[in-house]
């Protein structure tokens, strides 16, 4: 027995008996904008033709009976190790191998496969001819080969992860599957069963909602169920009595995820907060059977809480719903700043994909006033032997801006025969509520008059001009 890989479809099962399908069953969920479903109707023999529609998948199951005349030496099981259709290389699903020595003598051995190929594969290929590769032994007396196909659309082409599971027996009658397929609401489920007996058969037994209709005869019998509701299925196939090899698979694929955006209804918030709150909106290309859930960076010049607060940093868009959102208000403070941004991005998606790259910004636009600037006091007098004098520049409130105030010097007193002082312009940091200037004094032994350093404030930058521009 092997498993491999396969992308992913939706809910279908099929069953055969000895060249006899014994059953294809097709599960699909509540409708909706992109469920899973057929796009065509189960066809048997090497020739398909595609249905129409969008993101399909071309599924292929056979089923393959042989048997040594005698019985007088095990024979190696044939096996399909290579599928084409339209010349295009189909991927192997799942399958699943019984084989027995009866009482003719005869040595036996049935097999089940299920192939797929994708969107791009199936718009690739020039014709609709499947070509199987068998290895092992040829009809050495008996031989048989079956072989069904079908379209489905709306599968994800990209994660298709699904449980697989099987099982085989002699005379297990029903057969079950060996493991339970965890089935969310919109994913398709693929069940194939087998039986060295010919006959009508139907795969019926152990689903969790019984089948809405179905097809038979004594050469196929074809079934499918609108699913509901996701959960397990662990479905057996009923053979009626027959003592026989029984074999049975099955897949789950899924079905086409939606691709996501990112939208905000306001460019820009007042601080104030008159205008809140911006609403980022995750919406969905196409409802989903599943909640969507998605991951949401922020980032920006604007500080959560000190300038803004948000109501999460996840967006749940639940089952069947479009979209779901997150709101950002801006917080009022009395601090004269620059507009400041909060930029949000998409960090992550589960049960979907973002569409391409993803960010919204809203602008918080500040509304306090300038703050005003002055110098703390108008004058103030030293002795010549004093080093240095501090002058300090006063703003009426802390800015979030630099504030820079230029400053022209006059007076009696000479720079740099009597003093040097502190280069204009003054610059007061962004946070600080002050800024120093800082007279140097030279102290000489010339007698003299008292002399003066004035200090004369120019026209600031984000700040006005206070009351006492002037020091002396």
């Amino acid at each position: 027995m092997t498993k491999i890989y396969l992308p992913s479809v939706g809910l279908l099962r099929a069953t055969w008996v000895t060249g006899v399908l014994l059953g294809v069953a097709a599960f699909a969920p509540t409708p909706v904008v992109a469920q899973v479903s057929l796009a065509n109707s189960w066809t048997s023999g090497l020739t398909h033709t595609a249905g129409a529609g969008s993101d399909r998948l071309l599924v292929f199951v056979a089923g393959m009976e042989n048997g040594e005349p005698d019985g007088t030496l095990p024979i190696p099981d044939r096996d399909l190790t290579s599928l084409t259709w339209g010349g295009q290389s189909m991927t192997q699903v799942e399958d699943v191998v019984i084989c027995n020595l009866n009482t003719t003598p005869r040595y036996f051995c049935g097999r089940i496969e299920l192939w797929i190929l994708d969107e791009a594969g199936i718009q690739a290929a020039t014709g609709n001819t499947f070509v199987p590769t068998w290895t092992g032994e040829p009809d050495l007396g008996f031989l048989e080969e079956y072989y069904f196909a079908v379209t489905l659309q709306e599968v994800d082409q990209d994660n298709p992860t699904g449980d697989t599971s099987d099982n085989s027996g002699l005379a297990v009658d029903p057969i079950q599957l060996s493991s339970a397929l965890n089935v969310a609401a919109g994913e398709f489920v693929i069940i194939s069963g087998f039986s060295g007996n010919a006959g009508d058969y139907l795969p019926t037994a152990t689903y969790t909602e019984a089948k809405d209709s179905s097809l038979a005869s004594s050469t196929n019998a074809v079934s499918y169920k609108a699913i509901t509701t996701g959960g397990t299925e662990q479905p057996s196939v009923d053979f009626n009595g027959s003592a026989n090899r029984h074999l049975i698979l099955g897949a789950v694929f899924k079905e086409k995820q939606p691709t996501v955006t990112l939208s905000v209804d306001k460019a820009t918030l007042a601080e104030d907060g008159t205008d809140n709150p911006a609403t980022f909106t995750a919406t969905l290309s196409e409802t989903f059977n599943q909640s969507v859930t998605v991951d949401l960076a922020f980032s920006g010049t604007a500080t959560l809480t000190d300038d803004y607060t948000r109501s999460g940093t996840q967006i749940v868009i639940p089952a069947l719903s479009l979209n779901g959102s997150v709101t950002v208000d801006a917080v009022a403070d009395a601090l004269d700043e620059f507009n400041e941004t909060v930029i949000v991005d998409i960090s992550g998606v589960t049960n979907g994909t973002e569409s391409g790259t993803q960010q919204e910004t809203t602008t918080i636009t500040d509304d306090d006033p300038l703050p005003t600037v002055e110098w703390s006091v108008a004058s103030q007098s030293n002795d010549e032997s004093v080093a240095a004098v501090t002058v300090t520049a006063t703003l009426s409130a802390v800015s979030g801006k630099d504030v820079t105030v230029p400053y022209t010097l006059s007076g009696t007193a000479a720079d740099p025969a009597d003093y040097t002082v502190t280069a204009s312009p003054l610059v007061i940091s962004a946070g600080s509520a002050s800024g120093d200037v800082t007279v140097t004094v030279v102290d000489d032994a010339l007698d003299e008059d008292d002399e003066t350093v004035i200090l004369t404030m120019g026209a600031p930058t984000n700040a006005t001009l206070g009351a006492t521009t002037v020091h002396t």
